[in-house]
């Protein structure tokens, strides 16, 4: 017998629409961010009557619907108006301002970007952006390596509205006074989702994501559990989609709990693989991180000298930004103490199988 005879056939599939179960997926009514929706849909509406509209700083933890909140908004734009173009740029793959003026470009349709000087490079994206009203969404703000596109926005573009989406609240503090006293910018948190609310979300991408009766309630009762756990609505997203996974490696149309126990297991293995993966310093620095979280930088610097580190001050910060952008650790910003701005590192500890 072929070890392909027993797999099911493409019409046999769990799946329903493979889409709707992904972080990018914008469903038609986003649940739970009325609200929030309205607030950013009114920092828009100035635009309407030619004027800027107001700037809006977003925050909140990662996977509570920031990100598809203002794509759901930018959806609705391009629906409606003519008026106003929206751009929108994640700030951790395009993360200088060299490279956003590009992706600005080829957003608003200019692609002769090669081998431009910055500066020829920002007047083309000065000229093309005040042709129409913008309204620009920079995500992961908080990744860029610089913020001069900030500053040109704020300065020569006539008829702009800004959204920018972080992690962190106190981001704000970080930014040069000439940017913050030309931003004037609101500030709008997305709060945690209850329990019952990453319940009826995730319901609803099962119901648009699989055909009925493929979850059992054990196994869909065990993802929600996780995700509020994570706090993280792309946690259960991945679980959903990674237990039917397991359900079909089986050759099952029905997902158990144990395919979703294997899903999570999956997602341990895989931390644990990404760690295996680091070179020997990174993970010198990341066991230095583990052993004290919460710390200051500099006193986990100053520890792992005497642990025989033998690395620069400044080589040992590069070595915790790769960490961070790679989400092994977590580095807080705490600004305007006694010392001035410090920086806490914490060892981001996701729950394992072993937790539960």
């Amino acid at each position: 017998m072929g070890r392909f005879n027993n797999f099911l056939s493409s019409d046999e599939t769990v799946f329903k629409n493979h889409v709707a179960l992904d972080y990018d997926f914008v469903p038609k009514v986003i649940k739970f961010r009325e609200s929030e929706q309205q607030s950013i849909a009114n920092c828009v509406k100035p635009m309407l009557h030619g004027r800027s509209g107001r700037n809006l700083i977003i925050s909140g933890t990662p996977g509570i619907g920031k990100t598809v909140a203002v794509k759901k908004i930018f959806e609705e734009i391009e629906e409606d108006t003519d008026q106003i173009i929206p751009i929108y740029v994640n700030c951790w793959k395009v993360n200088t301002t060299y490279k956003i003026m590009i992706e600005i470009c080829h957003q608003l349709g200019y692609r002769f970007t090669q081998n431009k000087k910055t500066t020829e490079l920002i007047q083309i994206a000065i000229n093309l952006m005040n042709k129409s009203s913008i309204v620009f969404a920079f995500d992961e703000i908080d990744k860029a390596e610089d913020f001069d596109f900030l500053y040109i926005i704020l300065e020569s573009v006539y008829r702009r509205t800004m959204f920018l989406l972080t992690n962190y609240s106190d981001w704000i503090t970080s930014l040069d006074m000439r940017i913050r006293s030309r931003l004037v910018a609101e500030s709008l948190n997305f709060k945690s989702y209850s329990k019952q609310e990453v319940n009826d979300i995730l319901k609803e991408r099962v119901d648009l994501g699989f055909y009925d009766g493929v979850y059992n309630s054990d196994s869909f009762e065990f993802v929600v559990d996780r995700a509020f756990l994570f706090k993280d609505i792309r946690t259960g997203l991945y679980l959903l989609k990674e237990s039917a996974n397991c359900a079909e490696d089986r050759s099952s149309r029905i997902v158990e709990l144990d395919d979703s126990k294997k899903a999570l297991d999956k997602m341990d293995d895989f931390k644990t693989k990404k760690i295996n993966n680091l070179n020997d310093d990174l993970k010198m620095v990341l066991e230095l991180v583990k052993d004290n979280t919460g710390k200051k930088i500099g006193e986990v610097f100053d520890i792992g000298i005497k642990r025989g580190l033998k690395i620069s001050y400044k080589t040992f910060q590069r070595r915790i930004k790769k960490l961070t952008d790679s989400g092994f650790i977590k580095s807080e910003i705490i600004y305007g103490g006694s010392e001035g701005n410090s920086s806490f590192l914490y060892y981001n500890n996701q729950p394992t199988l072993d937790d539960f």
